[in-house]
């Protein structure tokens, strides 16, 4: 696997890596489970009368993965 890797120039390391992100605006639409509709930033749209679900803040997230042996090595993990 470390010879694959560095043939295109990856590595792998055992500490966590610290990234800059921003927070996207997250993607609005409206009109039910039938005719959904999306709201196009700055622009106009007709969503007067229309029924919006209040959203939550994720404050705390994870990832897991679950596969066997067979799939990844313990290595590779």
């Amino acid at each position: 696997m470390t010879h694959m890797c560095t043939q295109f120039g990856l590595s792998i390391s055992n500490t966590m890596m610290e990234v800059r992100g921003r927070i996207l605006p997250p993607l609005l639409q409206y009109g039910g489970r039938q005719t959904k509709q999306q709201a196009i930033p700055n622009q106009v749209s007709g969503i007067c009368g229309k029924q919006f679900h209040t959203g939550v803040e994720i404050r705390v997230w994870g990832y897991g993965l679950f596969c066997t042996t067979t799939h990844m090595s313990r290595e590779m993990l």
